[in-house]
């Protein structure tokens, strides 16, 4: 029977009092001992840990943990992982997976990773706990779905693009439209292109679209792009988009929106699309048009009629050099081009196409030719309406501006040319101390949409040459646009 324990002893102890016993028959007998313990007799334990196991990687959203086993006696035959999520005190742990490895995700974030080790063999099992991580940090945010564009590639038809899906709890998002080459690259940032959605313009077509999204949060931020959309064909009848620009003059906003005295436009503003913070750029009426449609006030800060521009670009000469058609309507003007300082209800100043050598002749007609253009399906791609000095509420109350305006808005919203992409802009020329002038965009069904966003005459044009693919004039490079209200 082998000796273990107290019988190994006791057979040392008896061997140590034996004075003559050679030493080399004691060590003789102690090996012996060795030869006939537990391990000769093939007795198995369970696996005992020796050194616990620990965790590899950075506690931070979107890295991944990676578990060692630790050091164990017994020869385990196989180990199994648990993955602890717990209060940063390592106490008070959840489950969070049963792999090797561990991808670390948003439900992670604040808390510190443990992992349970089991250790298997044929006499039982074992488990031994990893010290806890540091508390694990999101991170810059990590993009998991690129961004997609959804819609049809047609110039007048709107693109929405998702922000595809991010780890790392983003508090904020940004985007960024780009218009690429037909296959996607070399691309370059669209002017005002920062919405989730995007109007295709004029100068899309024969482009593609990509969508560049930045994800921040208070890490820092990180940025993945959408694949292109498809090829930006032109409109289905080959046309241009229909923008339509009434001018009124002289209130302050708070003098028109939601005034009683203006019920008809006041719902136009509440159906469509409004704006809290546009005004126009100088003072008198003058300069506000020459801004409108050049993009300065040409240095003018009077209402004269002396006043000539040869040579000067205008919205209308653009149109012109890109072959869209355009006409300007004044009521009151005595015929085509006339360059009168006044007749009758009809004032120069309020006709700025009149101080352009370049852009006055044909195109600046009589305001009666419109009704007639209207009927006859003849309305160009672009229209500049300007009331009389009674009707546009310069020598007349709000209620003349709102009759004014229920006579002719509601023939051209239930136009063909108005169901082409039609948008009507109605404004006003200057505010009379408030620092802010309405200014109403009727475009589609109405959306309701508010534009917070402080703007000025130069941004109603930077949003027609938009519209139109035509460059930016003057102060319009750089100024906010009415675009949201578009979308």
């Amino acid at each position: 029977m082998p000796l273990q324990g107290d019988n190994r002893r006791h057979l040392t102890r008896r061997v140590r009092r034996r004075a003559g016993a050679p030493a080399l028959v004691v060590l003789a007998l102690l090996a012996a001992t060795a030869l006939v313990g537990p391990a000769a007799t093939g007795a198995l334990h369970a696996p005992v840990n020796l050194k616990p196991p620990t965790i590899v990687g950075k506690a931070q959203l979107g890295k991944t943990l990676t578990a060692s086993r630790g050091s164990w006696s017994g020869s385990p035959t196989s180990w199994s992982y648990r993955w602890l999520r717990c209060a940063p005190r390592g106490s008070s742990c959840v489950g969070a997976g049963h792999e090797r490895t561990h991808l670390v995700r948003n439900a992670d974030v604040g808390s510190v990773m443990r992992v349970q080790v089991t250790a298997r063999n044929a006499a039982g099992r074992s488990q031994a706990l990893s010290a806890p991580t540091p508390v694990v940090t999101a991170g810059v945010p990590v993009n998991t779905s690129t961004p997609v564009i959804s819609g049809a590639a047609q110039q007048g038809l709107t693109l929405t693009a998702s922000r595809g899906t991010w780890a790392g709890l983003p508090t904020s998002y940004a985007q960024r439209w780009l218009r690429c080459n037909p296959q996607g690259g070399e691309c370059a940032s669209i002017a005002d292109g920062t919405g989730v959605s995007h109007l295709l313009a004029l100068a899309d077509v024969g482009s593609t679209l990509r969508v560049r999204v930045t994800a921040s949060n208070s890490a820092g931020s990180a940025s993945a792009s959408s694949e292109p959309s498809e090829l930006v064909t032109g409109s289905v009848k080959g046309g241009a988009p229909h923008v339509m620009v009434i001018v009124e003059e002289n209130r302050n906003r708070g003098e028109v929106i939601g005034a009683s005295s203006m019920p008809y436009f006041n719902s136009l503003a509440s159906a469509y699309a409004n704006t809290t913070a546009w005004d126009g750029v100088s003072h008198p009426s003058l300069p506000n048009y020459l801004a409108l449609i050049s993009g300065s006030t040409q240095g003018v800060g009077d209402d004269g009629c002396s006043h000539s521009f040869p040579g000067i670009p205008t919205i209308g000469s653009e149109l012109s050099l890109a072959g869209i058609p355009w006409k300007a309507y004044l009521e009151g003007l005595p015929q085509p081009g006339s360059e009168v300082c006044s007749s009758g209800e009809y004032a120069k100043k309020h006709n700025p196409f009149a101080y352009f050598p370049q852009t006055n002749g044909a195109n600046v007609v009589p305001a009666g030719q419109f009704a007639k253009d209207l009927s006859a399906g003849r309305l160009p791609a672009f229209v500049f309406y300007v009331p009389n000095l009674i009707n546009d509420g310069h020598s007349a109350g709000n209620e003349v501006v709102d009759n004014y305006l229920q006579g002719l808005i509601p023939g051209v919203l239930a136009s063909p040319w108005y169901a082409e992409n039609g948008t009507v802009i109605i404004t006003w020329d200057e505010d009379e101390g408030e620092g802010k002038i309405a200014t109403v965009v009727l475009h589609g069904a109405g959306s309701g949409k508010v534009l917070t966003a402080a703007g000025n005459h130069y941004g109603t044009l930077a949003t027609i040459e938009d519209l139109y693919g035509v460059p930016r004039l003057g102060k319009a490079v750089g100024a906010t646009t009415l675009a949201p209200l578009l979308r």
